[in-house]
């Protein structure tokens, strides 16, 4: 991004409208069920992993009363066996078969599931995901969460979960706001290449992000700050974004910074503690206050980890997302976030936000590594 270009950004955040949505703490309150239930034509989804049962009976029963059903989601979920466009596996788990089964349900009804074509989408790329948690309901609301359709994400404790996400969800009723997220849908569904730039490129700085052109405007709106900046992410990798909080750290904004513990599910890689070590350094000479949300916080009463991505800006204007601090969610992935200044909707946020950093069971960053001599 060239100085004119930041220039327009940061003026366009500052002098932006106030915007009306909903937010949700999605481990309390997810909104994702009422927003099925309540379609009456049309559910559109696009998603990394959708593996809540409460989730997939309220699209069962849409379907059953004759809403149409899209669904887009990644084939490959890094990490994750279950391969649901794919035969069937003796190595994989038994939950496999239910979510295939799904997928073959939701066609015989007559809607559309298909898998993310990387080949199109990824230009060529060898590491690149459907990431975006977006759910569009008679192409008048749509939902952009930070937290995939699973148990965990949406705390469903009925099902199963026995560790709760910190994610969010944030609704808009905004008419070009939900066209575009429509547009963007029915391309991906295509599955042909098209020009997504020129749709990126129309958009107001202030109301959404699409990777793979989400840098930009989030450094951006990192460099309106003239106060404060408070993020929440599963983790920070990427330097361009780093540069930029510790940047406007040094031009005497406070920053805070809380990220998911690297040993969230035991003993961390050593490059991931050379990776944590080196960014404590980096954020303590900026003068970013950096913590790590250990299991030790609670999410609705049971263990929690943080999957959540957001930003708040001088306690009046946030960001939420599905894009994690790497260059790969930035700059590769198919992800969708959305910028709001809604007063109740930031102040709901950043009350979670303040909570999470102050909490007793949040640590310095500079700890986060001693678990790997610990295990």
């Amino acid at each position: 991004m060239n100085k004119l270009t930041s220039l327009v950004f940061v003026l366009c955040f500052l002098a932006s409208t106030s915007q009306a949505v909903e937010f949700y703490d999605n481990s309390t309150n997810a909104p994702h069920v009422g927003l099925i239930q309540s379609a009456q034509s049309s559910l559109d989804i696009e998603i990394y992993t959708m593996n809540d049962p409460t989730i997939r009976q309220a699209i069962a029963d849409a379907q059953d009363r004759g809403v149409k059903v899209r669904i887009v989601q990644e084939p490959a979920p890094d990490g994750d066996s279950c391969k649901i466009f794919n035969a069937a596996s003796s190595k994989e788990p038994s939950g496999c078969s239910d979510l295939r089964s799904f997928v073959s349900e939701v066609k015989a009804k007559g809607g559309e599931y298909i898998p993310y074509n990387k080949s199109a989408f990824c230009d060529g790329t060898k590491v690149c995901f459907e990431h975006g948690k977006i759910l569009l309901v008679d192409q008048s609301t749509a939902l952009v969460s930070t937290g995939n359709f699973d148990t965990t994400s949406i705390c469903d404790t009925a099902k199963g979960a026995d560790r709760c996400n910190r994610d969010y969800s944030v609704v808009t009723r905004d008419a070009s706001e939900v066209r575009t997220l429509e547009t963007v849908f029915q391309n991906d569904l295509g599955g042909a290449t098209y020009d997504l730039k020129s749709i990126v490129d129309g958009l107001a700085p202030s109301t959404l992000t699409i990777s793979p052109y989400s840098m930009d405007p989030l450094v951006a709106f990192i460099a309106s700050a003239q106060t404060s900046i408070q993020v929440q992410n599963q983790y920070l990798h990427d330097g361009t974004l780093n540069n930029a909080l510790e940047e406007a750290a040094k031009r005497g904004v406070k920053v805070q910074v809380i990220v998911a513990s690297i040993c969230s599910f035991g003993k961390p890689s050593s490059s991931e503690v050379k990776k944590v070590n080196s960014l404590s350094t980096e954020f303590n000479d900026a003068g970013v206050d950096a913590r790590v949300f250990t299991g030790a916080i609670k999410v609705n009463g049971v263990a929690g980890y943080l999957h959540a991505k957001s930003i708040i800006v001088d306690h009046n204007k946030a960001w939420v997302g599905s894009v994690n601090g790497s260059t790969t969610a930035l700059s590769v992935n198919r992800e969708y976030g959305i910028f709001f200044n809604d007063a109740a909707a930031v102040a709901a946020l950043d009350k979670i936000h303040t909570s999470d950093f102050k909490s007793a069971g949040s640590t310095a960053l500079s700890d986060d590594s001693d678990c790997y001599n610990k295990q």
